[in-house]
């Protein structure tokens, strides 16, 4: 389309999953694309999940060089929703630092057999453990982002182990603090190789440039250990 300045616009348009519940990418696909375009040959027939933590959480199943399927986790948002508008929020302090160990708390008991009723039951020890004077108020937001990050990461692992005999490798995109709290989290659940990808917009937004034919030359992916 035409701007009414002149100027050409290109829009990519996202990708709908229709499914009995279904579910869209706006933006994410083509930061996907950013990474599949970069992976060596010979990964492209092993199974990969890329995700993409933030507000609304994507984990994307690729087989192939092609998406197969994704979910959405409102995480990001959620935690924001409870610090800021529930009873939660009433006896937290911010912290000068992020809290790991607060965080490993709560990461553990998402994931272990106390974590079994789900998040609607466990976000309440937030409180409760403040309540008894066993977590500080400082700690408190640390615990609730890793109860969150640990439910979600627990229920991916779950869902990919429901049609797949182990879990796969995983390539994160965004920001390096939150990548490094769900690299931790995905190590602890099992999965065995978390990579951080970088620039995943510009070169996905190249890519769509290269096949549309706007431009001729491809950039190198550069994808890293986290």
């Amino acid at each position: 389309m035409r701007s009414q300045s002149g100027v050409i616009v290109h829009i990519i348009p996202g990708v709908l999953q229709r499914s009995t519940l279904p579910n869209v990418m706006r933006g994410e696909e083509t930061q996907v694309l950013g990474v599949l375009a970069g992976l060596e040959t010979q990964l492209d027939n092993q199974p990969l999940l890329i995700g993409l933590p933030g507000s609304h959480s994507k984990w994307v199943q690729v087989t192939r060089g092609r998406i197969v399927h994704f979910d959405t986790f409102m995480t990001g948002e959620v935690y924001a929703a409870l610090c800021a508008h529930t009873i939660l929020g009433r006896t937290m302090q911010p912290a000068e630092a992020f809290d790991d160990q607060a965080f490993d708390r709560g990461l553990s008991i998402a994931l272990s057999d106390a974590g079994s009723a789900g998040p609607l039951s466990t976000i309440f020890s937030t409180r409760t453990l403040g309540l008894t004077g066993q977590l500080a108020a400082s700690a408190q937001p640390d615990y609730l982002s890793g109860l969150l990050i640990g439910h979600e990461l627990g229920a991916i692992a779950r869902l990919h182990l429901h049609t797949h005999e182990q879990l796969p490798a995983v390539i994160l995109i965004g920001s390096e603090a939150l990548c490094a709290r769900y690299s931790h989290g995905l190590t602890v659940c099992g999965f065995p190789q978390v990579t951080l990808a970088e620039q995943a917009t510009e070169r996905g937004l190249w890519q769509v440039a290269v096949q549309a034919g706007l431009i001729a030359r491809q950039p190198s992916q550069h994808i890293q250990e986290v």
